[in-house]
């Protein structure tokens, strides 16, 4: 499966331009510690500003508390349920390691499936936050043993869904970033999609050699500054990503576990539900936008209007062929 713009879509860009950016504008520090006395360096940031420890320790909570659910699991974009909640989608290849960040992000072992197979999540899984408050969407895969007809749901999903706050597209932190990688980034610029790249599997950099000898943070900072300089080229195509690369590392231990709480911080930013730096709630502004968006009444009429035409009027509602289970979210 590639994602494949649709005839209303601009055809796929062909050439990214260069990259204009400042180096001076960048903020990574690169330490010689080892992992048992400090935890490495997972972000790379040129146009936000780090996450304090209490605002980390805030995104923890609110990810915890009360538990995450699954909502719903979709194969086809008309048949996801209409919603207020602001949405995050987490996008990539198959076997990118999708499944196991959102296990880790949920606090909830074996919650999404994982496979060492690719292609193995075929539907489009959504699962509530802090009693519904966010949704967070796992993807299924591009790339080896996808389908097509998954690309052509997502993609009506990424140009559909009006709420969806931030795409996050995960990179194989081993392999850095394939074509299809950046065909799909490319894609997002064009259609103005809010978007935020994850190097995923960021282990596999800082500790080499199945994890014997020191840590090797100067060979993921270089492979970070590498994504930045994709994420800041093609400005000519669309709006671009956001100025933040994010690494992380979904292993079983402690030490191998890096990088989910900022994930979890970036989240709450995008969908506006974050604190201030001591960690308070800054006022209702969360309650407020969520409040808001419940009155986006009609909004998964228009979606389906959208791409009428595309589905040629097909009917795929109950007995359709669409997977769909729905929970209905928990009151905030």
């Amino acid at each position: 499966m590639q994602l494949r713009p649709s005839s209303r879509a601009r055809s796929w860009p062909t050439k990214a331009a260069a990259c204009t950016c400042t180096c001076a504008r960048r903020s990574i520090s690169i330490s010689n510690s080892t992992p048992t006395t400090t935890p490495p360096t997972t972000a790379l940031r040129w146009d936000t500003a780090a996450p304090t420890p209490a605002q980390l320790s805030y995104a923890n909570t609110f990810f915890h508390s009360p538990p995450p659910t699954l909502l719903w699991s979709a194969a086809h974009f008309r048949t996801i349920p209409a919603t207020s909640a602001p949405e995050v989608a987490f996008l990539g290849r198959s076997n990118v390691g999708k499944s196991s960040l959102l296990n880790a992000l949920l606090g909830r072992r074996a919650f999404a499936h994982v496979s060492s197979k690719p292609g193995r999540t075929r539907t489009m899984n959504a699962f509530g936050v802090h009693g519904g408050r966010v949704v967070v969407l796992d993807m299924p895969g591009y790339g080896r043993a996808s389908r097509g007809e998954w690309g052509e749901e997502i993609v009506k999903y990424l140009r559909g869904r009006k709420q969806l706050r931030r795409v996050f597209l995960m990179v194989d932190g081993a392999h850095g970033l394939k074509d299809s990688d950046g065909r799909t980034l490319e894609l997002l610029r064009s259609w103005a999609v809010p978007h935020q790249v994850v190097v995923a599997k960021a282990d596999r950099v800082l500790w080499p050699g199945r994890g014997r000898g020191r840590m090797d943070e100067r060979a993921l900072a270089g492979v970070l500054e590498g994504v930045r300089r994709v994420v800041e080229g093609g400005a000519r195509l669309g709006p671009g990503g956001l100025g933040e690369v994010l690494a992380c590392s979904a292993g079983a231990s402690g030490e191998r576990r890096v990088g989910i709480s900022e994930i979890r911080w970036a989240i709450l930013a995008a969908t506006g539900l974050e604190c201030d730096a001591a960690g308070k709630k800054v006022g209702l502004g969360g309650f407020m936008q969520f409040k808001g968006e419940q009155e986006l009444g009609g909004q998964q009429e228009e979606d389906e209007e959208m791409y009428e035409d595309e589905d040629q009027g097909e009917d795929v509602g109950e007995g359709g062929g669409a997977k769909v289970r729905y929970t209905p979210m928990a009151s905030s």
